[in-house]
């Protein structure tokens, strides 16, 4: 009887070892999504983004010109000259160029900081940009889910 116990005992102990775990395939994030779903977006290069008509780039030009007289600096005629003209911006989800925001006084914080950029580079003011540590914002459009950051455009002193 001692046999077939120790028997019956050597047989489970060897059971319970050869039983193999499964091993848990994790699929790239690539095959979970539905590529069908989108369409391939024409990205806009560095220039398109930043650029400024010929009019308006004149139009700010000549009030740089009239406020360095006044004794302004340029990042304050660059703040004042945004504040002047965008009163009636509002915040809207799309991320657009400079122009593009300039012509539909829209779109999220970071069109309003390349609209921004896009002046500050006319007059080679230094700038940057910090993205800024809150709760995200999410929104739901049908099936999708977007969860949106905030950025904060610095203008640096020269």
């Amino acid at each position: 009887m001692k046999l077939y116990f120790s028997l019956l005992l050597i047989c489970l102990l060897t059971a319970c070892k050869s039983t193999e775990q499964p091993t848990t395939v994790t699929p790239m994030l690539t095959s979970l999504l539905n590529h069908t779903l989108f369409e391939l977006q024409q990205v806009p290069t560095e220039q398109v983004i930043f650029q400024l008509s010929n009019h308006e780039a004149k139009t700010f030009l000549a009030y740089v010109d009239n406020q360095r007289l006044a004794g302004l600096t340029d990042d304050i005629i660059l703040y004042n000259y945004i504040e002047r003209g965008f009163s009636n911006f509002s915040y809207h989800g799309d991320t657009l160029t400079a122009q593009q925001t300039l012509e539909l006084a829209h779109g999220n914080c970071i069109s309003l900081a390349i609209l921004t950029q896009a002046y500050a580079n006319l007059i080679d003011l230094e700038t940057g940009f910090q993205e800024m540590t809150s709760q995200p914002v999410y929104a739901k459009e049908g099936n999708l889910v977007f969860i949106a950051n905030h950025y904060k455009f610095l203008l640096r002193r020269g």
